[in-house]
């Protein structure tokens, strides 16, 4: 994290040039136009993804050229620290949305409006195409507030006093569904996949099956209960404190969910929803199902050693190439029960402007082209991921893999500002695993849980 600042404030003290405006509206040949690369870097997408709405962008901007490049997600962040360092990074990058303050001092961000050369046919007898220098406004701020669900808004746009900046624009936002195994489900009775906490617990108890003579679990019936070897684990914690009522952050921005209910002083939320995540690893409770002994929880769904697990859209794609025959429904996440307030925990990429491009006009032309709902539509149909955009949601609801993913985008929240998520992370992954070894009172590991993440806040 020190490293990633000092960087930024290296970069922030550069002086920008070629700033891309070609100025007066006058008109020139788009063969004798001058070239402008952008670097594109990004992780999970192939090209394929963007190649529809590249395209689109080009035909009227036919002087812009983007090379797309994918790291490896584990990777990404080391390469693209290096290449910036280096000045050789990337024009435009996606940043996770847990790390925009992280990166922010790396971030070039969104002006009011950028000029550009665009191409138009002129002329009423002889028609010709010429480019034309303009001007093109940036999203307002109300623009965005109503183009972008909630979740969005409240983590892209940072208010500092009288000052509002924009970081960046994502084109999806993920959520948590619930996994379900069709074939385990029908054999054991079960005609649907459960919509509340208590029919998932009532499901896990029918389909755990254990060999009586080792007390080894033979079928699981939920990837829940552990850290280690549960994908998202912290998403999938942080959720259920959110659906039962935890305030992860007060209105002063300091960590919160250690706190009380304000309505029953002897009830801590949080408490409640991380005794229900690890009663699936603990071999005392009636739905114990799952241990340290399973292998990572995508992995067993998909090998059909478990009939449910908890994942985001993207792991779709990861569960067919691991086994194509795997006959499978996705559903909503579970809530606590009817009469609660549906929420959900926000997942996004963010795209980003670096703040050492030399082509900043460009560069904002196209993340602004890129994130209309027309465009941003393009794709989400190649990369099949649910929208970040209001008016996009309803074109998924016939999609049986994408509806229950788009269908929560709506409730979606953020909390997490801080500025080191990776740390964040571990944190919450460590209060799982203190709770499951009883390591220490439950009040006292989430005490110590709240003391690490409150630290990252601090610069």
């Amino acid at each position: 994290m020190r490293r990633i600042m000092a960087l930024g404030m290296l970069l922030g003290t550069l002086v920008l040039t070629g700033a891309g405006c070609f100025g007066g509206g006058k008109t020139s040949d788009p063969a004798k136009a001058p070239n402008v690369t952008l670097r594109y870097w990004r992780v999970i997408d192939g090209e394929d993804a963007f190649s529809d709405v590249i395209d689109a962008y080009r035909r009227t901007h036919p002087y812009v050229n983007i090379e797309y490049k994918k790291l490896r997600l584990e990777d990404y962040e080391a390469e693209l620290v290096r290449a910036m360092a280096a000045g050789e990074g990337p024009d435009i990058f996606t940043v996770h949305n847990d790390k925009l303050r992280e990166y922010e001092d790396l971030i070039l961000p969104m002006p009011a409006k950028v000029t550009v050369k665009n191409l138009v046919s002129q002329g009423t007898i002889r028609k010709e195409t010429v480019l034309i220098s303009k001007d093109e406004p940036m999203l307002s701020l109300r623009a965005l507030r109503d183009m972008y669900v909630d979740a969005v808004t409240s983590d892209i746009v940072k208010v500092d006093g009288d000052k509002t900046t924009v970081l960046g624009l994502p084109l999806s936002v993920d959520v948590l569904a619930l996994f379900s195994n069709k074939d385990l489900l029908n054999a054991a009775g079960i005609a649907e996949p459960p919509k509340y906490w208590s029919e998932l617990q009532d499901d896990v108890a029918k389909l755990t099956k254990i060999d009586q003579k080792s007390g080894k679990i033979i079928q699981s019936g939920v990837a829940l209960g552990t850290a280690g070897n549960v994908d998202r684990a912290p998403d999938i914690l942080t959720t259920l404190m959110l659906q039962n009522g935890t305030r992860m952050v007060d209105d002063r921005g300091n960590i919160a969910f250690t706190a009380q209910d304000p309505n029953d002083r002897q009830v801590i939320p949080a408490l409640g929803a991380l005794e229900v995540y690890t009663d699936f690893a603990n071999p005392t409770k009636v739905v114990y199902t799952w241990n340290g002994e399973y292998p990572n929880s995508v992995e067993a769904f998909a090998n059909q050693q478990t009939a449910f697990m908890i994942g985001y859209s993207y792991h779709l794609p990861l569960i067919k190439a691991a086994n194509p025959k795997l006959r499978f429904a996705v559903t909503a996440l579970p809530t606590p029960g009817p009469e609660t307030r549906e929420v959900s925990l926000a997942n996004f990429w963010v795209e980003a402007v670096s703040k050492n491009t030399k082509n900043p006009n460009e560069a904002w032309s196209f993340l602004n082209f890129i994130a209309q709902p027309d465009n941003a539509a393009l794709y989400l149909k190649a990369a099949r991921k649910p929208p970040a955009h209001r008016r996009l949601i309803a074109t998924q609801a016939d999609d049986l893999e994408l509806a229950p993913f788009a269908a929560r985008v709506l409730t979606a929240v953020t909390w997490y500002h801080g500025l080191d998520a990776d740390a964040k992370d571990r944190a919450l992954k460590e209060l799982i695993d203190n709770a499951v070894n009883a390591r220490m009172k439950l009040e006292d590991a989430l005490t110590l849980s709240a003391k690490v993440i409150s630290q990252t806040y601090r610069k």
